[in-house]
C-alpha cells in the first residue's frame, strides 16, 4: 500500500468525524436554546457529557486532520513504495486519529445511556419543566419589559394551573399545560 494510499483512510474518516460531530453539538446547542427541552432529571449530566465527548472528539480529529495535512504537504511520497514507513512526524497524528475514535465510542455509549433513561426510565416530569412551558406560552411584550412571576401552581385533575403576575401593569395571566408539563392547552391574560 502506498502512503498516500494509506493517509487516505485516515482522512476519509477524520472527515466523516468532524462532520458528525459538529453536527450533533449543533443539535445540542438546538436543545439548549429552549430551556423546556433541557431534561430536568440526572438524565440532563449523561446528555452532557455526551455532548463534551463529541466536542473532544472533534478537537481530536480536526488536530489529526491539521496534523496529517502538514506531514502530507512537507514530505515527498515515493510512488513506487509499498509499505508506509512511520515516522515521528505522522505519529502524533495516529494518536490524535486514535483519541477520536475512542471519544466517538464513549460518546455513542453515554447517547444511548441518555436515550435509554429517557426513554424507559424517564421520571415523571417536574413542576420546573410546566412553569418553563407555561412562561414560554405567554405572549409578554419586551418593549414594555414586561415580565411573569409565578404566584401559584395546582395540579387539577391532568392539569396543571398556574397563574402569573405580570409587571408593570399589575395584570394576572393564567396559564394551563397538561399534567406532564409537555404540552400547553391555554394561556389567558387580561
Amino acid at each position: 500500500m502506498k502512503e498516500t494510499d494509506f493517509w487516505s483512510f485516515h482522512l476519509e474518516y477524520l472527515k466523516i468525524a468532524i462532520a458528525l460531530s459538529t453536527a450533533v453539538i449543533a443539535a445540542a446547542a438546538a436543545i439548549y436554546v429552549d430551556e423546556t427541552k433541557i431534561p430536568t432529571d440526572f438524565s440532563k449530566y449523561w446528555l452532557f457529557s455526551s455532548i463534551a465527548l463529541f466536542a473532544l472528539m472533534l478537537i481530536c480529529s480536526t488536530a489529526s486532520l491539521g496534523l496529517l495535512g502538514n506531514h502530507m504537504v512537507t514530505n515527498t511520497f515515493d510512488n513506487n513504495a509499498d509499505k508506509v514507513k512511520p515516522s515521528s512526524s505522522n505519529g502524533l497524528a495516529v494518536h490524535c486519529a486514535n483519541g477520536s475514535f475512542t471519544f466517538l465510542i464513549l460518546a455513542v455509549i453515554s447517547l444511548t445511556i441518555f436515550l435509554w433513561v429517557r426513554t424507559w426510565a424517564a421520571e415523571r416530569p417536574t413542576y420546573e419543566r410546566a412553569i418553563a412551558l407555561a412562561k414560554s406560552g405567554l405572549q409578554l411584550d419586551p418593549t414594555k419589559n414586561e415580565t411573569a412571576s409565578l404566584k401559584t401552581l395546582d395540579l387539577q385533575g391532568s392539569t396543571y394551573q398556574m397563574t402569573f403576575a405580570l409587571a408593570p401593569g399589575g395584570g394576572i395571566a393564567t396559564v394551563v399545560t397538561d399534567d406532564k408539563g409537555t404540552t400547553l392547552k391555554s394561556a389567558k391574560r387580561p
